[in-house]
C-alpha cells in the first residue's frame, strides 16, 4: 500500500457530573428514587472525524510536511519519549537514557512493528539521518551500538524534551506499511478519506474504537454541515473557530 495524504486525531470520550445523594426520607411512606446509574466509556465501534483539507504528505520528515502531517502519525508511529497530556515528558521507545561526554546512549524498549519486526536501533539512526528543523532529530548525529541500543551526538539543554519534539521512529527511517503505534492505516482514498484499525502487535493501553474514519472536508462551512446533520461523530476545527 503506498502511503501518500492522510490525516488522524484521537478520539477521547466521557463526560460525568458529579452523584448527588438522595435526601432523608419524610416519613416511612416517602419514595426514595432510584439513582441514576453513571455515563460509561464503552469500547468498540466507529467514529467519523472530518478534519479541514488532507495532509500534503505523511513522511513527518518530508519536505512536504506540515502540522497536518504531523498530527496525522503520532498514533501510527512511536517516538523515543513523548509528552503526557498534563505536560510531563514521559519514555515511549526509549527504556533508558544515560549521558555520555558529547551525548547521551540510550537503551530501547521491547517493541514490534505491526508486521511483527523488532524496533531496533537501525531504525532510530536511519530516523536521526532523514530528521529536518522542527524535529528533534534534526541536527544529531546517530550511531548504532547494539541492536537496542543507540549513540546521539549534539548538543541538548534538555534531552529528554528535545527528544520528545515531533522525533517519529519509522520503519528503516522511512514511512511505510508497518506501524508501531496504537493504530494501523487499513485503508487511503486519495482526497476522500483514510481508516484506521488498532494495531494487534501494540502493548500499550487498548484503544477504545475499533474503527477510526477521518474524512477529508474541503471548507469549513461543509464541515460544520455534516457536524450539524449528524454525518460526522467529531471534528478537527481551527484553532481561530
Amino acid at each position: 500500500m503506498k502511503l501518500g495524504r492522510p490525516v488522524v486525531l484521537l478520539v477521547a470520550l466521557a463526560l460525568l457530573g458529579p452523584a448527588c445523594e438522595a435526601d432523608e426520607p419524610d416519613s416511612p411512606d416517602q419514595v426514595i428514587p432510584e439513582p441514576t446509574p453513571s455515563a460509561q466509556v464503552v469500547r468498540g465501534g466507529t467514529v467519523r472525524l472530518g478534519v479541514l483539507g488532507e495532509p500534503p504528505t505523511l513522511d513527518p520528515f518530508g519536505k512536504k510536511a506540515t502540522a497536518s502531517t504531523w498530527a496525522a502519525v503520532r498514533p501510527l508511529y512511536r517516538s523515543l519519549f513523548r509528552v503526557h497530556p498534563d505536560g510531563s515528558i514521559v519514555e515511549d521507545l526509549a527504556g533508558s537514557l544515560r549521558e555520555v561526554p558529547g551525548g547521551v546512549e540510550l537503551t530501547l524498549r521491547e517493541a514490534r512493528w505491526s508486521d511483527g519486526k523488532r524496533v531496533d536501533a537501525t531504525d532510530v539512526v536511519r530516523s536521526v539521518q532523514r530528521a529536518r528543523q522542527p524535529s528533534g532529530f534534526a541536527g544529531l548525529r546517530a550511531r548504532r551500538r547494539r541492536a537496542d541500543t543507540v549513540m546521539l551526538r549534539g548538543q541538548a539543554g534538555d534531552w529528554r524534551d528535545r527528544l520528545a519534539q515531533l522525533s517519529f521512529v519509522l520503519p528503516r527511517g522511512r514511512p511505510g506499511e508497518s506501524f508501531s503505534g496504537p493504530f494501523v492505516l487499513t485503508r487511503r482514498t486519495p482526497g476522500l478519506k483514510m481508516v484506521l484499525e488498532p494495531n494487534e502487535t501494540w502493548t500499550g493501553p487498548e484503544p477504545l474504537l475499533d474503527r477510526i474514519e477521518v474524512q477529508y472536508v474541503t471548507s469549513l462551512r461543509t464541515l460544520t454541515e455534516l457536524l450539524a446533520a449528524d454525518r460526522l461523530e467529531a471534528a478537527s476545527l481551527p484553532s481561530a473557530v
